[in-house]
């Protein structure tokens, strides 16, 4: 089985299909083997230009988890995340994970 990192459990956890499907990546709809959640992300070190703005979030948390549990950061994790722009480039946006609250936001460049 494969590793995938868990945003809710917020450690690398085996990956459990809850159905069969065809792919899985950044936006993985499978069940976490630890807490049955559905919080499952890769562990790639970019997250995939085609990702939903929701899968992109949940990828840029689960590197801003690691990132906080290997260099024992606190507070404020700021994550750059490429999007497509409404003229059709690509744009980096920032998703802003907090590790005292556990949320994250995304904000888009102005």
């Amino acid at each position: 089985m494969a590793k995938y990192w868990c945003i809710n459990c917020q450690e690398e956890v085996e990956h459990r299909e809850s159905y069969c499907h065809s792919r899985c990546g950044n936006d993985c709809d499978a069940i976490c083997s630890k807490c049955n959640t559905k919080g499952l992300t890769t562990t790639l070190s970019e997250s995939s230009s085609g990702d939903t703005e929701a899968a992109a979030i949940k990828w840029a948390t689960g590197k801003a988890q690691r990132e906080a549990k290997i260099t024992g950061r606190n507070g404020n994790i700021e994550i750059p995340v490429a999007r497509p722009g409404t003229n059709g480039v690509y744009e980096f946006h920032m998703v802003i994970y907090n590790t005292e609250t556990n949320r994250a936001f995304m904000v888009r460049p102005t």
